[in-house]
């Protein structure tokens, strides 16, 4: 397994138990890729609902 589908298969995982654990998330959004030394690198993107704190 590549290291992005590797990557792919963990970031999923972990949104979907953020996910669970806060009401204010609308939407999370995630990247996976590799830095220039040829390590995985993982963004995560959170976005909140209208309102929340």
């Amino acid at each position: 397994m590549g290291v992005n589908a590797a990557g792919n298969k963990i970031s999923e995982a972990l949104i979907r138990e953020v996910q669970r654990g806060l009401d204010d998330v609308e939407r999370l959004d995630f990247e996976t890729d590799v830095d220039s030394t040829g390590q995985p690198a993982l963004w995560v993107w959170v976005v909140l609902r209208q309102g929340a704190p």
